[in-house]
């Protein structure tokens, strides 16, 4: 998925590749067609788009190759958002793991089991922002939403550090994270974040290089578990984790994605 031709459509509704907001999760949130808002837990954002009303704010946005994925104050337009923040969320599922198999196997979208993820992106860089790239959903067998697969190939909340985390959320919650740190501005310059997985094995890579492995118990989790996932790509802001913005916070806070590669096992 590359973003050479700013006239090809971000979203499915127009013939793209992407949803706009997280399809299983969303608050107190309406359907994305009416004049609704996305959000989750504690997060300071709403997740918008160029169709919300009001809508002159377009918090996509493909030009010069790149996908710019764009956080900034609500401001007077946006008045009456539920939080202070307007961001951007693209995932790539095929719709609610409840329809009907049939139904969602007819749509556009990208979900897949095994394979490797790649993602090259320059990523924004201040307090209380949290940008992330990560697989979810995976839901088979008619489970309900918190039997699913998480694997988050990086989050970032400003300090320089990439968080790489394996989630198990098939019964009590276990998460396997190892943070990296690079040792640079990551809000500098494009960097590839990447993930491999099998069914023996879960790498992360930063740069082509191994940064995380998951534990067997993890990765025998997934095997036996885990159906076909999607990936999101999301610039939140604010939460327990991040913190709150300041006045240091750059705006508008800007998530660069250069491309995006998935490879399926040969």
């Amino acid at each position: 998925m590359t973003f050479a031709d700013p006239s090809v459509p971000l979203l499915q509704r127009d013939g793209g590749p992407f949803n706009p907001y997280y399809v299983y999760y969303g608050g107190n949130a309406q359907p994305e067609a009416v004049n609704g808002y996305r959000w989750w837990g504690d997060e300071l954002e709403v997740y918008t788009t160029d169709r919300y009303s009001p809508a002159p704010f377009k918090s996509s946005v493909v030009a010069n190759g790149v996908l710019s994925m764009i956080a900034q104050p609500k401001g007077t337009q946006y008045a009456g958002a539920p939080q202070p923040y307007l961001s951007s969320c693209l995932e790539s599922s095929k719709g609610p793991f409840w329809d009907a198999p049939a139904t969602r196997a007819a749509r556009p979208g990208h979900e897949q089991k095994y394979g490797y993820w790649e993602a090259r992106m320059k990523v924004p860089k201040g307090k209380g922002l949290w940008p992330a790239f990560w697989l979810n959903g995976g839901v088979i067998n008619g489970q309900n939403n918190n039997k699913q697969g998480e694997l988050d190939i990086f989050e970032m909340i400003g300090d320089g550090v990439v968080y790489q985390t394996a989630h198990d959320w098939w019964g009590t919650h276990v998460a396997e994270s190892t943070p990296f740190n690079p040792g640079w501005n990551h809000g500098a310059d494009f960097h590839t974040y990447g993930l491999y997985w099998s069914p023996n094995e879960i790498v992360w890579y930063v740069d082509g290089v191994v940064t995380k492995r998951a534990s067997t118990t993890m990765v025998a989790r997934y095997r036996d578990l885990c159906g076909p996932m999607f990936f999101v790509l999301n610039t939140s802001v604010g939460g327990a984790w991040p913190g709150s913005p300041d006045g240091t916070t750059p705006w508008p806070a800007v998530m660069d994605v250069d491309y995006v590669r998935v490879y399926a096992l040969a």
